[in-house]
């Protein structure tokens, strides 16, 4: 699945082991999106891939395919689903209260229900590299919602 493969004296090449080490933080981050989860119907929106928990009550969405840097706020349409008073979203692998550096931003996930579904207003905030690049998915988490 990854091409990762030992030198004939048994050492991983630094790049493979970059590639390794990059999937075990992402995981260690996202896990929880990955392991135990179900397929949703539909399995994606546009770049928007998800899976929802064993009993259905949380949606993940991994966002890919867009560039999406450090502290910046994006907004996202789910269709098909909506929020009720115990509808909660949040982005793993940060706490929606603190990005670094920006005195006074509001990185607190939003939501609103509109026509055909739930509109998602959220900061990426986790800092996962020393650099902030972050190529990867980030994953949004919605609870309690309803289809």
């Amino acid at each position: 699945m990854l091409n990762i493969g030992p030198m004939p004296d048994g050492r991983i090449p630094l790049q493979q082991e970059n590639i390794l080490r990059e999937l075990a933080l992402w995981m260690l981050v996202n896990k929880e999106a990955v392991i135990n989860t179900r397929p949703y119907t539909p399995i994606r929106q546009g770049d928007i891939y998800f899976t929802q928990s064993k009993d259905g009550k949380t949606l993940y969405a991994a966002v890919t395919g867009t560039a999406w840097k450090h502290g910046e706020r994006k907004d996202f349409r789910i269709e098909g689903i909506k929020g009720g008073d115990e509808t909660r979203v949040t982005v793993l692998g940060h706490n929606g209260r603190v990005v670094e550096y920006r005195r006074g931003l509001d990185a607190s996930p939003h939501w609103e229900n509109v026509e055909k579904g739930l509109r998602i207003s959220a900061v990426r905030g986790q800092r996962l590299y020393n650099n902030f690049s972050w190529p990867n998915p980030v994953i949004l988490k919605i609870t309690d919602y309803r289809q």
